[in-house]
């Protein structure tokens, strides 16, 4: 290693370099990715003596070095400077991180940007400035409060660290907040407050586009944010459990059906945002009522057989046949594919049959204009989490566990 450096060193030199290079007849085109719209800016440079080493594998030495070291290489000179920079070079060190790669490329695509997501790319960051930023905050903390129970664990893993009952472990029912939130940084995740970035879930509560309602929303981010910086948190990020959960299936625009622990809700987000103005959905059912339902036929007896019974009432499909029409209905943009994009969010989410069953309600409820289409135009796939075991299966919906 040592070495190398060394004949880094001299190739940048241009006394020792100059015989070296006049003998040296190749050249190395380093090709990068500058914006989304695959731009390529294609440049000539040398390095000296190492211009004889092929560039595959003089690239695969760079490698070795790993990230702190090769960024070092760009104060040699203007050449090191561009090939040690490549987009390809950095991708590789980005795709060896905990996480998905096609998550990470999403998010930089999509999220960066901020609050209201741009509605057209613009120009990219580097990956080597990507990696920059992402080495220096490594990940952040994700509380995902529902009224039933609170997931809570790292950005950078897939599934959630761990969970706990929303107000069973607590004596102050009536404003648990900061209670919770000590025993939860202190006990549960074991780190500093001070030192953790921040990302929590609001539930879908006050849906209505009333002022009211805005305003119990406002308040309801204010109480976090001051819970929240009261602890010293150094950032803090409110957003939906709605978006978080479309925005775990990669997508910013879309219609979630949240299946929570006391409702289940039909929200609409186009670029990140909820569509208030268009409807959001709600109704009275969640996991709990479920639960009490399967108590109760797991308590009868003489039961002759058990069969599956696809009649009876079932509201989600007509409500989210009722989100589809209006956002139809409203004209937001010309493409309509987006609140085709339909996220089913939430454990309950992955019963057996449920992706099925919604499926054929909606051909049977909407017209062909707006079903066709509704399912088709995306590569699914149903995500469980289970005991920190990730499966994927082909599926006609989305299915992300995010919420109560």
């Amino acid at each position: 290693m040592a070495f190398l450096f060394k004949k880094i060193l001299e190739s940048a030199n241009p006394l020792n370099s100059s015989s070296s290079t006049s003998s040296s007849t190749s050249n190395y085109s380093v090709s990068s990715h500058v914006s989304l719209s695959d731009q390529i800016i294609v440049c000539s440079s040398s390095t000296g003596e190492f211009d004889r080493i092929p560039l595959d594998i003089f690239m695969q030495i760079l490698k070795l070095l790993g990230p702190k070291e090769a960024a070092k290489l760009t104060v040699i000179c203007k050449s090191w400077k561009l090939i040690v920079s490549d987009n390809m070079f950095w991708i590789s060190y980005l795709q060896n991180q905990q996480g998905p790669w096609d998550s990470m490329f999403f998010a930089e695509t999509n999220l960066r940007s901020g609050y209201p997501l741009r509605t057209y790319p613009s120009r990219m960051q580097s990956f080597m400035h990507i990696y920059g930023q992402r080495a220096q905050v490594p990940g952040a903390i994700i509380i995902d409060g529902g009224s039933g129970y609170c997931k809570f664990g790292w950005s950078k893993y897939d599934s959630p660290s761990g969970w706990a009952a929303t107000f069973l472990e607590f004596g102050n029912i009536e404003s648990p907040m900061y209670s919770r939130l000590r025993h939860f940084f202190a006990t549960m995740m074991h780190v500093k407050s001070s030192t953790q970035p921040t990302v929590v879930s609001i539930p879908i509560t006050h849906s209505d586009n009333t002022q009211a309602a805005k305003t119990a929303r406002r308040q309801l981010k204010e109480a976090i944010y001051s819970a929240l910086f009261d602890m010293n948190v150094p950032s803090v990020c409110a957003v939906s459990q709605a978006t978080l959960a479309l925005f775990a299936a990669r997508r910013t625009s879309g219609i979630v059906v949240n299946i929570g622990f006391n409702q289940t809700s039909v929200v609409p987000i186009l670029h990140g945002k909820i569509m208030h103005n268009v409807g959001v959905e709600a109704v009275g059912v969640g996991a709990l009522k479920l639960t009490g339902y399967l108590r109760e036929q797991m308590q009868q007896r003489n039961l002759p057989e058990l069969r599956k019974d696809t009649e009876g009432s079932y509201e989600v499909p007509v409500e989210v046949a009722l989100c589809v029409d209006h956002c139809h209905a409203a004209g937001l943009t010309p493409d309509e594919t987006w609140f085709k994009t339909i996220v089913l969010a939430g454990g309950t989410a992955c019963l057996p049959g449920l992706v099925e069953r919604l499926e054929k309600e909606l051909h049977l409820i909407l017209p062909s204009s707006q079903s066709n289409g509704i399912l088709e135009h995306l590569s699914k796939f149903l995500v469980h989490h289970k005991e920190g075991i990730q499966t994927k299966v082909q599926k006609k919906l989305h299915v992300v566990i995010f919420g109560d």
